[in-house]
């Protein structure tokens, strides 16, 4: 029979978000963010990937011409996707319709990538 402690060691859960953001960002924007994330028990922040500049990126139908940084998150504390993106529009002082945060997983994620499978499929031949 296992003691609780061990149990609760095993039961221990992550929580996955895809934080995007629109626009050009400051070179310590990553630490910034996760210190703004901290009460979060942020695990893992990766390094924001920058993609090119789009006329109408994915996600942002409202801006033209930026690019968008995504940083993949994973936190031991759960939250909504409305509460990481107000937090880090207002603690980063950036409109929220500069910001999207997606868990993996969701029905326009699923899409995307299934779109980007094509277009690399198509890419091959």
């Amino acid at each position: 029979m296992t003691d609780f402690k061990q149990y609760l060691a095993e039961s221990t859960k992550e929580y996955n978000y895809k934080i995007k953001v629109a626009g050009d960002l400051s070179e310590d924007f990553g630490s910034k963010l996760e210190t703004v994330l901290k009460k979060y028990e942020v695990k893992t922040l990766s390094k924001g990937k920058k993609t090119p500049i789009q006329e109408m990126p994915l996600d942002f139908p409202h801006l033209k011409n930026e690019a968008v940084t995504i940083f993949e998150l994973t936190t031991m504390y759960p939250a909504s996707v409305f509460e990481i993106r107000t937090l880090v529009a207002d603690s980063m002082r950036l409109h929220p319709n500069q910001i999207v945060v997606r868990k993996p997983g969701e029905p326009t994620e699923e899409y995307q990538e299934e779109m980007k499978a094509k277009a690399e499929k198509k890419i091959r031949i």
